[in-house]
C-alpha cells in the first residue's frame, strides 16, 4: 500500500509538507530526526492528514497533483479548509513582487491600448 500524506509544521503551522511512502510511521519519525534537509527547518512536524491507495502510480500521481498549483490551491479549500496555510506575513512573498501584475499595468502598453487600436481604425 502506497501512502500520500500532509505534515504541518508545529513552529510554522502555516508550513505543509506533502510525501509518498509506504511506511508512513518510520517516515514520520525520520522528518522529525532532521534527516531531511527541507523538513529539518520546520520540524517538528505532525500528521495532518493521509490517503492510502493501492497502486504506486495513482499515488505518485496525487502526490505530483497536491504539490502543484491547483492542486495545493484544492488541498487548502477543499482538504483542509479550517487551517491557515501560508498566511504569515513571513511565508508571504513581499507585495512588491506583485507589483505592476496586479492590476495589469505592467502588461499595458500605449501602442497596443485596444481603445486606441478601434479609435485608429474607424478613423483611418
Amino acid at each position: 500500500m502506497h501512502t500520500v500524506y500532509i505534515l504541518r509544521s508545529i513552529n510554522h503551522p502555516g508550513r505543509l509538507y506533502i510525501g509518498l511512502t509506504t511506511d508512513l510511521e518510520k517516515r514520520l519519525v525520520a522528518h522529525n530526526a532532521d534527516s531531511s534537509t527541507y523538513s529539518k527547518r520546520y520540524s517538528p512536524w505532525e500528521l495532518e492528514m493521509y490517503l492510502v491507495l493501492k497502486d504506486k502510480k495513482t499515488a505518485e500521481d496525487l502526490e505530483k497533483y497536491f504539490k502543484s498549483g491547483s492542486g495545493f490551491a484544492f488541498l487548502k479549500k477543499r482538504l483542509l479548509p479550517e487551517m491557515k496555510i501560508g498566511d504569515s506575513k513571513a511565508e508571504r512573498p513581499p507585495r512588491s513582487a506583485f507589483r505592476g501584475c496586479l492590476d495589469g499595468s505592467r502588461f499595458r502598453s500605449r501602442r497596443y491600448d485596444s481603445s486606441e487600436r478601434r479609435a485608429r481604425s474607424s478613423t483611418g
